[in-house]
C-alpha cells in the first residue's frame, strides 16, 4: 500500500524501517570494501595477470575498487525503496545520470586527456560516491517527516520485516555474484589487456539493461501492489503487458 503523505504515524514508521536497513547496509559495504582494501596485496599478486602493470598500480587500483563498492552497494536499497514509493520516474533519471555520467565521462577522460587506469577507476568511483549521495537524499526526500522526528533504528521493525529484508538482501548480493562472478574467475586467467576487451564486450552487451531497467521499474510497483491485493488474475495480464512491451524493446537491439 501506498505510504500516506498526511499520516506522521506511518511516515514515522517508514523512516525508521529506512534508517534501520540503511545502517545494516552500510555496515555490510563497509566490511565488503574493507576486505578488498586490506586483501589488495595478495589479489594483485596472486590472483590478477598484471604483466607489465606495475604491482603497486594493481594494488591502488584495488582499493580504489573498494571505495567504489563501498559507494555502489547500498544504493539497491534506495533503489528498492524508490520503487516501493512509486517513484519510477525519479529512480529512473538518477540511474541515466549516473550512466551517462559514468560512460561518457570515462570516455573524454580517456579519449582526450589520455588518463591512467587509476585516473580511469577514480572516476568511476566518484561518479558512484555522487550517485550513492543523490538517490540516498532523493529517498529521504519522499519520507519527510510532517512532525520533524528523527528517525531511529529499530531493530523490532526489522524482525518484523525480517522476510522482506531477507529476499531484498538475498537479491541484492544474489545481483552482485551473477553480475561479477564471471569477471572474477576470467580475471584469474586472461592478461588484463584481453581482459579488457572482455569487460568492454560486456559493457557493449549490458546496455541492453540500460533499456529496459526503466520499464522494469515502472512495472515493479503496479504488479507488487496487484499481488499484494492477491488479484492474481490482473497481475498475470499485467505481467504479460509487461513482458511484451519490454521484449519489443529489447528484442531487435538484441538481435542488430
Amino acid at each position: 500500500a501506498k505510504i500516506d503523505p498526511q499520516n506522521p504515524e506511518q511516515i514515522a514508521t517508514a523512516r525508521s524501517l529506512l534508517r534501520s536497513f540503511e545502517s545494516i547496509y552500510f555496515g555490510v559495504s563497509l566490511v565488503i570494501a574493507l576486505l578488498v582494501f586490506a586483501g589488495a596485496p595478495f589479489i594483485a599478486r596472486h590472483w590478477l595477470q598484471l604483466e607489465s602493470l606495475p604491482m603497486d598500480v594493481g594494488k591502488q587500483g584495488l582499493r580504489i575498487i573498494a571505495a567504489f563498492v563501498l559507494f555502489q552497494f547500498p544504493q539497491t536499497l534506495y533503489a528498492g525503496a524508490l520503487t516501493g514509493l512509486y517513484k519510477p520516474d525519479r529512480l529512473n533519471l538518477l540511474r541515466g545520470l549516473q550512466i551517462t555520467l559514468q560512460n561518457v565521462g570515462a570516455y573524454l577522460l580517456l579519449h582526450f586527456m589520455s588518463v591512467s587506469v587509476l585516473g580511469f577507476l577514480l572516476w568511476h568511483a566518484f561518479i558512484a560516491m555522487l550517485s550513492l549521495v543523490a538517490i540516498r537524499w532523493a529517498t529521504w526526500a519522499e519520507l519527510k517527516s510532517p512532525t520533524k522526528a528523527r528517525a531511529r533504528f529499530d531493530m523490532s521493525l526489522i524482525k518484523s520485516n525480517f522476510a522482506y529484508f531477507k529476499g531484498l538482501t538475498a537479491l541484492s548480493f544474489s545481483g552482485v555474484i551473477a553480475s561479477q562472478s564471471d569477471k572474477a574467475i576470467i580475471s584469474k586467467f586472461l592478461p588484463l589487456e584481453q581482459f579488457g576487451f572482455y569487460q568492454f564486450s560486456m559493457s557493449l552487451a549490458n546496455a541492453l539493461q540500460y533499456l529496459g531497467h526503466p520499464m522494469y521499474a515502472s512495472i515493479a510497483p503496479k504488479l507488487s501492489r496487484l499481488l499484494q491485493e492477491e488479484d492474481h488474475e490482473a497481475a498475470g495480464r499485467f505481467y504479460l503487458l509487461g513482458s511484451s512491451i519490454l521484449a519489443a524493446l529489447i528484442l531487435p537491439v538484441g538481435l542488430s
